[in-house]
């Protein structure tokens, strides 16, 4: 029961930093194609000024998933072969699995919903809280990376508070 519970929370940690790095990695020129497609949700779909709409504005193929997922699924085989390698037993790897997709689509979720009005949970002061902390970042872009934990902003001092 110890390593179960290791393993959903290690690859809770893993799976938020692996997502906030490749966020991160996403605001840099030099990621090329990745950064253009990126720019595209904060300048046109979602400026600093409008970062509501009634239905989610996508950027159909340049849409950031087609960047996640990718980096998502590479480094969480990484960590199935970090637990395989200290001997944890096969049957967590779907556990880990699961758990990636989970944590994967939460967080797509949780960030559609940050730019819906009329959220199903906009009322909740936890949603409040996390949407002006990511409307934060598409006011400087340069801070708050996360979308359901800001963590690893604290972390890598990239963190900023609401005003």
């Amino acid at each position: 029961m110890l390593t179960v519970l290791l393993v959903v929370f290690g690859t809770l940690l893993y799976g938020t930093l692996v997502g906030h790095l490749t966020h991160w990695t996403i605001h840099q020129e030099w990621s090329g194609n990745f950064h253009r497609a990126h720019m595209n949700h904060h300048i046109q779909q979602y400026p600093p000024k409008d970062l509501l709409s009634n239905s989610y504005l996508s950027a159909g193929r340049d849409d950031g998933l087609w960047v996640f997922i990718p980096a998502v699924s590479l480094t969480m085989g990484i960590w199935a072969l970090v637990l395989w390698f200290l001997g944890v037993p096969s049957w967590v790897f779907l556990m880990v699995g699961l758990e990636g997709v989970a944590i994967g689509w939460l967080h797509n979720y949780i960030h559609e919903g940050t730019h819906l009005r009329y959220f199903w949970l906009e009322k909740s002061p936890w949603f409040q809280k996390l949407r002006t902390l990511h409307w934060v970042h598409h006011w400087n872009m340069r801070r708050n990376f996360g979308i359901c934990w800001f963590g690893w902003d604290h972390v890598f001092g990239t963190y900023k508070a609401p005003k």
